[in-house]
C-alpha cells in the first residue's frame, strides 16, 4: 500500500532508530508524495523551566496521566538539535527524499497550550481563545530577539519523495 501524504504530529522525537522510520516512510510513499513533520525541538529555556520552575507540575501531571519510559526519556533530552538535524539529513539524503524543509515555530504558543491542558483539562474556549494571542506575542519576541529564535520549541520539517 501507498501513500500521497504521511503526516507525523509529536512522536518522531521518542524514535531511537530514525533509519528504521525513514525506510518505512520510503517503502509506504509514492513517488512525487511528501511527508510533514510536527515535533518538537530542544528549547534551552524551555529545558530549564522544566528542571526548575515547573518540575513539581510536571511531575504531577506525569504521575496522575502516567509516563511510559520512552516519554520519559524525551522529556529529559530535550527533543531535536542542531546537530541531529544534520544527521537527519544524511538520513533522508540515503532513502532520496528530497525538498527539504526545517523550521522552528512557537514559544508562547505552545507553552500556553501545554498548560491551558495541564491546568484546565484541555478547555477548547480557553485554547481557542488564547492562542491568537500567543501566536502574536511569539511573533513579536522572535522579531526582536535572537535569543527567542532559538527557544522556538516547535519543528516543522518536510520532505517530497
Amino acid at each position: 500500500m501507498y501513500f500521497d501524504i504521511i503526516y507525523c504530529y509529536a512522536f518522531v522525537h521518542h524514535i531511537e532508530y530514525l533509519d528504521a522510520l525513514f525506510f518505512e516512510i520510503s517503502r509506504c510513499l509514492k513517488r512525487g508524495g511528501i511527508c510533514r513533520f510536527l515535533d518538537d525541538a530542544y528549547s534551552p529555556i524551555w529545558q530549564l523551566m522544566k528542571n526548575t520552575l515547573i518540575k513539581t507540575l510536571q511531575l504531577c501531571s506525569h504521575k496522575k496521566s502516567g509516563i511510559s519510559p520512552e516519554n520519559l526519556s524525551a522529556t529529559q533530552k530535550g527533543s531535536y538539535r542542531k546537530g541531529e538535524i544534520v544527521q537527519i539529513v544524511q538520513i533522508m539524503q540515503k532513502f532520496e527524499f528530497m525538498s527539504y524543509l526545517f523550521e522552528r515555530i512557537c514559544f508562547s504558543a505552545s507553552m500556553g497550550g501545554r498548560g491551558i491542558i495541564k491546568l484546565f483539562g484541555g478547555s477548547d474556549y480557553l485554547i481557542r481563545g488564547g492562542m491568537p494571542i500567543m501566536k502574536g506575542l511569539d511573533n513579536w519576541l522572535t522579531r526582536e530577539s535572537h535569543f527567542m529564535r532559538e527557544n522556538l520549541t516547535r519543528f516543522i520539517w518536510e520532505f517530497d519523495k
